[in-house]
């Protein structure tokens, strides 16, 4: 059984994916849930963890509603906002879903001290009680 642990979507605008430069013309694209099915035809592909390009509760939700629908995304790796004080409440709105884990793009973030604020703590700490996976995405200052 064959699960590819990495799998972007998106609808690309380049005013949401400012991290994919010019240079990246491979990336310029959409990358569509037909297209994830194309891919998938044919292969060994039992299933796919979606996991997020762009750090918004919309894309969180888009991707996680599209898990709903579609039996060959296993889990969500997704964006949510670690330091509101909400989150408990964020999270339980994605209980019922195909949440696997979170993920922030700590490496985008000025202060090298980000993850040790208490409100993000306070965040990681969430995720870690409801068995949440956290990706880490940092660079070798931070």
């Amino acid at each position: 059984m064959i699960i590819d642990a990495h799998h972007h979507l998106w609808r690309f605008k380049p005013a949401d994916y400012s991290w994919i430069g010019a240079t990246d013309q491979a990336l310029r694209r959409d990358f569509l849930e037909s297209g994830m099915l194309a891919m998938a035809r044919g292969s060994d592909l039992a299933g796919t963890v979606v996991v997020q390009a762009r750090q918004s509760l919309e894309e969180t939700r888009w991707l996680l509603t599209m898990a709903q629908r579609q039996s060959l995304i296993r889990g969500v790796v997704e964006w949510v906002p670690l330091a509101d004080p909400r989150l408990p409440e964020i999270l339980n709105d994605f209980s019922d879903r195909r949440l696997v884990g979170v993920r922030h793009v700590v490496q985008a973030e000025s202060a090298p001290e980000f993850l040790l604020r208490a409100d993000i703590r306070r965040g990681l700490a969430e995720v870690a009680r409801r068995g949440l996976a956290y990706d880490l995405l940092i660079k070798a200052h931070q």
